[in-house]
C-alpha cells in the first residue's frame, strides 16, 4: 500500500523564514506532508493536482499581486470545504473581521500560541 494516499498534505504559504521553520516545527508531530507556497499561483496549482490537502496557512500579504484575502475567495471557489487559516502579525480588529468575511476559518496571530496552534491544527486537519 502507498503511504503517500494516507498522508495529508498542509499548505504553508508564508514568505518569511522564520515564520515558515517555527510552522515547520509546530507541525512535525502531526506527520503530513508540508509544502510551502511563495505565490498565488503556486498555491491554486497545488491545491488543483493535490487531493490530500487538508489544510491552508495563510499569510495576508503575499509575494505577488494578490492579497490573502482575495486568495482565500478564490481557494474556496475551488475547494469551499478547505480549512484556511490566516496566520499573520497584523492583529486589528478590522483585519481580523475581513479574515473571517473573506472566508478564513480561523485567525492565528503572530507571535504563535503552541498550545492554540496545535488545538488549530487537530480541529481543522481532519
Amino acid at each position: 500500500m502507498n503511504d503517500r494516499k494516507l498522508q495529508k498534505t498542509v499548505i504553508v504559504v508564508e514568505y518569511d523564514e522564520m515564520s515558515y521553520i517555527l510552522i515547520q516545527e509546530c507541525l512535525k508531530e502531526f506527520d503530513f506532508l508540508i509544502y510551502r507556497c511563495y505565490t498565488s499561483g503556486e498555491i491554486v496549482e497545488l491545491i488543483k493536482k493535490d487531493k490530500t490537502v487538508a489544510l491552508v496557512f495563510l499569510d495576508i500579504y503575499l509575494k505577488d499581486n494578490i492579497t490573502g484575502f482575495d486568495l482565500v475567495k478564490l481557494l474556496k471557489d475551488l475547494k469551499p470545504n478547505l480549512p484556511i487559516v490566516f496566520q499573520t502579525a497584523y492583529v486589528l480588529n478590522e483585519i481580523k473581521s475581513k479574515c473571517f468575511e473573506v472566508g478564513c476559518d480561523y485567525f492565528l496571530p503572530k507571535p504563535y500560541n503552541l498550545n492554540e496552534f496545535k488545538e488549530v491544527v487537530r480541529k481543522y486537519a481532519k
